[in-house]
């Protein structure tokens, strides 16, 4: 991993606008509409290469390739495993009309609601765990560094980072109906996990564990006090090392952050709550925002 010695080097958290007639065809895809293949994988190899010389035009140094493939970086990773499957969701509400801020301004909320990325209503797809789990995106995973690496051809740049989910956040987002304890659900998340993340930094890329819950839990989960969310915290991170066994740290960034939210925040986890955790992490760098300025202070 490189480092700032000569100047500071810039970089961004790896997720970037789709071009719309891409996120078309994703959102068709997700939604299980007709969408021709091969169009499809020609346009994120584009979209890719569109993303990677915006990047480089615009001054960063390590370049992502915008996820530009991905319907979000969660549930992309669901269909690189086995036993896990889609099924319609059941009509519920957002994990954000639950949260603190909910609580404190529902007023807000409730007029947020009908606006689009504000706290509306949960996904019309859930993925739940059906049987054993197994890594098996290997071609998806190939493509995906292979756009990147075709589109980092000639473009100035230092090194090239690719993101991946974190273990618990995947647990959380998918339900298990297989395993019999949600330890054994976890587990089978992480070493499968770990074939994308070894991949990736065996192409050569810096690997990216994508891990917002680490510091949203708390304002998402106001039946957990400090310390629950402290423990649980310390977990997610012992899971997380887990599925990095064999990684080289220096090969490795974390990124947490406090999720997206389009309304008022005041409740958030502080920085000093969360750090000595999150530093356990075995990686050579870490990533959490502070333009937010409800934590400017920090």
């Amino acid at each position: 991993m490189q480092r700032s010695t000569e100047r500071i080097l810039t970089t961004h958290v790896g997720s970037l606008p789709r071009p719309p007639d891409l996120l078309e065809m994703i959102n068709a895809k997700e939604e299980g509409r007709p969408v021709e293949l091969s169009r499809y994988r020609a346009r994120v190899k584009n979209a890719v290469r569109e993303a990677v010389e915006k990047q480089a035009a615009s001054g960063i140094d390590i370049p992502a390739d915008g996820e530009m493939g991905r319907i979000g970086f969660i549930p992309y990773v669901n269909e690189r495993l086995s036993g896990i499957e889609p099924k319609q969701a059941a009509r519920g509400q957002h994990q954000w009309r639950r949260s603190r801020e909910y609580q404190a301004f529902p007023e807000y909320y409730e007029w947020a609601s009908a606006i689009a990325g504000a706290a509306g209503q949960a996904p019309a797809v859930e993925w739940v765990c059906t049987g054993p789990i197994a890594y098996h995106g290997e071609e998806a995973l190939k493509r995906d560094i292979d756009n990147l690496k075709e589109a980092l051809s000639g473009v100035p740049h230092v090194e090239a980072f690719m993101p991946a989910v974190s273990p618990t956040q995947l647990a959380n987002w998918n339900k298990n109906e297989y395993y019999a304890s949600q330890e054994e659900y976890r587990i089978a998340i992480a070493e499968a996990l770990r074939e994308e993340y070894r991949r990736i930094v065996d192409a050569g890329l810096v690997l990216q564990i994508d891990d917002p819950q680490l510091a949203s839990r708390y304002v998402l989960r106001p039946d957990l006090d400090l310390e629950e969310c402290r423990k649980r915290a310390a977990l997610s991170v012992e899971l997380l090392n887990h599925a990095l066994e064999g990684i080289p740290a220096e090969r490795v960034r974390y990124h947490t952050c406090y999720s997206i939210n389009i309304g008022p925040r005041v409740h958030d986890l502080e920085l000093k709550h969360i750090v000595d955790v999150m530093l356990r992490v075995n990686a050579g760098a870490y990533s959490f925002e502070a333009a937010n300025p409800r934590h400017e202070h920090e």
